[in-house]
């Protein structure tokens, strides 16, 4: 009985053993995809190009509804309202994209963070 028992419990570290490696393995991409500084370019450009959308476009909360109205069709309002171009400081996305820039700055920062002791290591 006593060796059923090993033996089955054996079997199930097993497999606890391969399904934490495939999980093991997804978060170490997502971490070299964070901290790598093309990650970090490209989403820093990404706030530059947004951002100047939506210094461009009419933002609403600053903008008369008028004035808004006046600029753009019905047909572009709506577009621009539903890709969220008319409140892009405040769309759901473009906090979500800041937030990754910091979490990448982090990540690289920590990634490339050296201690003392590999101070004598030359590249």
């Amino acid at each position: 009985m006593l060796a059923w028992n090993v033996h089955y419990l054996t079997r199930i570290r097993g497999k606890a053993k391969d399904m934490a490696s495939p999980i093991r393995s997804a978060c170490r991409k997502t971490w070299q995809t964070l901290s790598s500084i093309k990650t970090g370019v490209v989403l820093i450009i990404l706030v530059v190009i947004l951002s100047a959308a939506g210094t461009l476009i009419l933002q609403r909360p600053t903008t008369d509804p008028d004035e808004i109205q006046r600029a753009y069709s019905p047909q572009m309002l709506r577009v621009l309202d539903a890709l969220g171009l008319t409140d892009v400081f405040h769309a759901w996305w473009f906090v979500l994209l800041l937030a990754l820039v910091s979490l990448s700055i982090m990540a690289a920062s920590l990634q490339r963070f050296r201690t003392p002791g590999d101070s004598a290591k030359v590249n």
